[in-house]
């Protein structure tokens, strides 16, 4: 959509940029932790023993990507040079793994 409306607003010299970050450190990651153990206690123990092992393997990857969060302060400073420069980018990819699944995108 970002896309769609550089081309729209063009003409208008209007300058449209988006900022996509990857995985960033918030707390936002203890929340749902928390929720997530809430609701997990209230499982039946049918559904523990079904989807016990999936489970498990999400908060493995939940966790592991709660470590490798970029500081919220990097796309504070992306979203402050799109808004402050002469000319900003369209696209400000904020982290490696930003980079990494907005090339995995174009193949």
């Amino acid at each position: 959509m970002t896309d769609a409306l550089c081309v729209e607003l063009h003409a208008s010299g209007i300058e449209v940029s988006i900022i996509e970050p990857g995985n960033v450190a918030t707390p936002i990651r203890e929340k749902s932790k928390a929720s997530a153990d809430t609701r997990e206690a209230k499982f039946p123990d049918i559904a523990s023993r079904i989807y016990g092992r999936q489970m498990a393997a999400v908060r493995r990857f939940a966790e592991k990507a709660a470590g490798a969060g970029i500081d919220t302060d990097v796309v504070a400073q992306a979203v402050a040079h799109a808004l402050m420069a002469r000319r900003p980018k369209t696209r400000y990819l904020v982290g490696r793994d930003a980079k990494v699944r907005a090339s995995s995108r174009r193949d």
